[in-house]
């Protein structure tokens, strides 16, 4: 015959197990507001996204003046192996793919080859 006490232990952890579900929940969505809200991004298409001109381009680096998300210049690093870069004075739409401490780190390879039409954005 059962044992009168593994009734309400059994039960005791099931509602454990229960209140450990939920709160993983309230972290997860929790976690990915603070994601979303700080900026990060994990590749194009997400995050802030910069639409200026380029003000200055070297093998390594690209700066883009005041844009959409920033009043000033703002510069981030070239990923390896990217090669088509925008040149100087052209209108860009770039996607940082990596921000740390709220500043652009790189950008994406993808936004840095795409070519962004000065009517669709204004002169």
């Amino acid at each position: 015959m059962p044992n009168c006490r593994e009734g309400p232990a059994l039960h005791g952890d099931l509602s454990r197990h229960h209140l450990a579900v939920q709160v993983g929940r309230a972290l997860s969505l929790t976690g990915l507001l603070v994601f979303a809200i700080s900026g990060c991004t994990t590749g194009d298409g997400e995050g802030p996204r910069y639409v200026g001109r380029v003000v200055s381009v070297t093998p390594n680096q690209v700066c883009v003046g005041s844009s959409s998300s920033s009043r000033t210049t703002t510069c981030g690093s070239v990923p390896w192996g990217t090669s088509n870069l925008p040149t100087v004075g052209q209108r860009v739409a770039l996607f940082p793919s990596k921000i740390t401490s709220g500043r652009v780190v790189s950008w994406s390879p993808d936004s840095l080859a795409a070519h962004v039409d000065d009517s669709r954005c204004g002169a």
